[in-house]
């Protein structure tokens, strides 16, 4: 399947173009189908992200976000983490859903045996979605979720507040889209999927070193 979108996301944008093209948003479409050849030449099986869906940032109205790491960042986004992204925010900003959802996990990834002795790897809330993805948020503040596993959360709903828990060295929040993990903490039992963010410039891909405000 390199190399080639599958059918069923054919039908998804064909089904689409007629309506996207009378409200002026050839953009949008562009944009959705660039994410589903990234996707299907990066991974072989990816029918089960729902490459149609636009994320909204996780931050409050109008407030301006920067990248500071987007996809394939040999830094640390490589490998399982591949279509991740970090935003530059202060300790403490308001952490939001970018999707509906249920949470699945909220708490302290332990530290790798890589990983320096008494340090960890992040403050977390984990949140599945209905395509059977999970949006992952990292770096919170310790101890600092506003949610619980289990419960329902809508788009734009407070998930937590920002932090600079685990490998980091001031405030920040990693997200990432990817197939649930196969066991609590395994840092590469998974894979993410590029997303589509809008912001008040329509709806695109993050990239680095730019900041977006949010609608």
């Amino acid at each position: 399947m390199t190399g080639v979108v599958p059918g069923c996301w054919i039908e998804k944008y064909a089904a689409r173009t007629e309506k996207w093209a009378k409200q002026g948003r050839m953009r949008k479409l562009l944009i959705a189908i660039a994410a589903a050849l990234t996707a299907s030449s990066a991974h072989g099986e990816t029918e089960q992200h729902d490459a149609t869906i636009v994320y909204a940032l996780p931050f409050k109205s109008g407030s301006w976000v920067r990248v500071l790491q987007g996809y394939d960042d040999p830094r640390s986004h490589e490998g399982s983490q591949r279509f991740a992204i970090d935003f530059a925010v202060p300790i403490g900003t308001r952490v939001l859903a970018v999707r509906d959802g249920v949470v699945t996990g909220t708490g302290t990834i332990p530290r790798d045996v890589k990983d320096e002795p008494g340090t960890t790897r992040g403050d977390y809330v984990w949140v599945g979605h209905s395509d059977g993805t999970v949006g992952f948020y990292l770096h919170l503040r310790h101890k600092s979720a506003a949610v619980k596993v289990g419960q329902a959360v809508k788009r734009g709903e407070l998930l937590g507040y920002s932090g600079c828990t685990g490998h980091c060295r001031a405030g920040l929040l990693h997200f990432h889209v990817s197939t649930p993990l196969e066991s609590r903490y395994d840092s590469n039992d998974f894979k993410t999927f590029p997303t589509v963010f809008k912001t008040t410039n329509g709806v695109e891909f993050l990239e680095p070193n730019r900041s977006y405000r949010v609608p």
